[in-house]
């Protein structure tokens, strides 16, 4: 599995930013937190990306790979350690949370540039591992949208609706 595209102290750099101070100034404690966001940050929007039908080796060459890596690691650091707030702003930093925003998308609506150029889950030639559907954490399971069929020789139970009314399936 490709990334994390960013380190620990790549974060710290940012996080310094947003809370207007010098990174040499920040609490102890964000050091350890930035460790750990990159890579939870990273795993999010992988997890979001393949489950979508994105490859490994696309995820590899996204161009946007480093920034959005950025953004979701931010998002878990600010969560866990608490961001910047400024009176009379949002402060609501689900701003940063790209792999929610993608696991949100049908597949047809997502794309990430490679080389410069918009490129379609699978694209690069390679099979996709998914065509259609939205993650379900909590089962370890892929809802998978009803009548979609993968040719797989498996048992479908109708698991209800998601999140945006779609009819859901589940695979055994």
């Amino acid at each position: 599995m490709p990334g994390p595209f960013i380190t620990g102290d790549d974060l710290l750099t940012v996080i310094a930013a947003g809370l207007k101070t010098a990174k040499a100034s920040l609490k102890s404690y964000w050091t350890e937190i930035a460790g750990r966001c990159v890579t939870r940050g990273w795993m999010d929007l992988a997890t979001a990306l393949l489950a979508k039908g994105y490859t490994e080796a696309q995820l590899d060459q996204w161009d946007d790979r480093v920034q959005y890596n950025t953004d979701q690691a931010l998002f878990w650091a600010y969560t866990e350690g608490g961001g910047p707030t400024i009176e009379g702003q949002d402060n609501n930093y689900n701003r940063f949370d790209r792999a929610a925003a993608f696991l949100k998308q049908p597949p047809a609506d997502i794309a990430i540039r490679i080389g410069g150029a918009m490129v379609a889950p699978g694209a690069s030639g390679e099979a996709a591992a998914v065509a259609s559907g939205c993650l379900n954490m909590a089962g370890g399971k892929l809802g998978v949208h009803a009548g979609t069929s993968f040719g797989l020789k498996s048992q479908r139970r109708e698991g209800g609706y998601n999140e945006f009314g779609d009819a859901i399936s589940e695979w055994d």
